[in-house]
């Protein structure tokens, strides 16, 4: 088996660099990740752009590239400018939470996107951001590592990959509470402000806004919150065909 590695936070950023060595007992890992930090940067793409490109070596990788574009830039450099064929692409470990609408702005899940969209199995994987600082990815690399064959075997592994997440944030013991299946909570958000200083602005973060009706382990922030490893399969189908119906008049 072929493995793709890529991220978000960049080549050198630790929760890569930890899941090499276990994911080469499945199979060759290729590392490709961006050069520098991308954080936050979704599905976003350059246009007509020229890409500066290392070739690194990383213990237990096959081949290794840092890439000087956006975490799907590199993602598309690697499957179409370097020619790797992966069977499985893995992104993360990302250095904090991609639930709710983080996963509409994270650079990890839209690697996972890029992949589906080009048919190709894909897994997400994150960990709340004091853990990440802490190197804390033991429990979260062996939950990956025993979910792959399940994921693979799985006949809708092309229209959907599974985001993972774990907090430890409000465990007092640094161990989870176990696997959970959850849904995507689109209905809550990030909740900021900004404050105009002289001829710039400045962002304060006031914290997370559950909606109530996704205050339940159903959902994927609350869950991983309340300490489970959460499992969160996503699609590419942003299309709404109830609404379609309604306005269009159709049924």
């Amino acid at each position: 088996m072929k493995i793709l590695l890529n991220n978000d936070d960049g080549i050198d950023s630790l929760g890569l660099q930890s899941l090499v060595k276990p994911l080469s007992a499945l199979g060759e890992v290729f590392v490709c990740a961006p050069m520098f930090q991308q954080s936050a940067k979704s599905h976003s793409i350059t246009i007509h752009g020229h890409y500066a490109i290392e070739k690194r070596e990383i213990p237990f990788a096959k081949e290794a590239y840092a890439v000087d574009g956006t975490p799907v830039d590199v993602t598309e450099i690697a499957l179409g400018g370097l020619n790797i064929k992966p069977d499985l692409v893995i992104s993360g470990i990302n250095n904090g939470l991609n639930c709710g609408h983080a996963a509409i702005y994270s650079g990890t899940l839209g690697v996972a996107r890029e992949a589906i969209i080009r048919g190709i199995p894909s897994i997400a994987v994150s960990l709340d951001f004091t853990s990440s600082k802490e190197g804390l990815y033991e429990e979260l690399i062996k939950a990956l590592i025993d979910f792959i064959p399940e994921y693979l075997n799985w006949e809708k592994n092309r229209e959907y990959f599974v985001s993972l997440n774990l907090s430890y944030e409000n465990l007092t013991e640094k161990k989870s509470l176990g696997k959970r299946w959850t849904k995507f909570a689109y209905k809550s958000r990030y909740d900021n402000s900004f404050v105009l200083k002289d001829n710039y602005m400045e962002e304060d973060y006031l914290g997370y806004i559950y909606d109530e009706s996704e205050k339940n382990l159903d959902y994927d922030w609350y869950a991983t919150e309340q300490g489970y490893i959460t499992y969160t399969p996503m699609g590419i189908n942003v299309s709404s065909p109830g609404s379609v119906c309604e306005l269009g008049g159709s049924k």
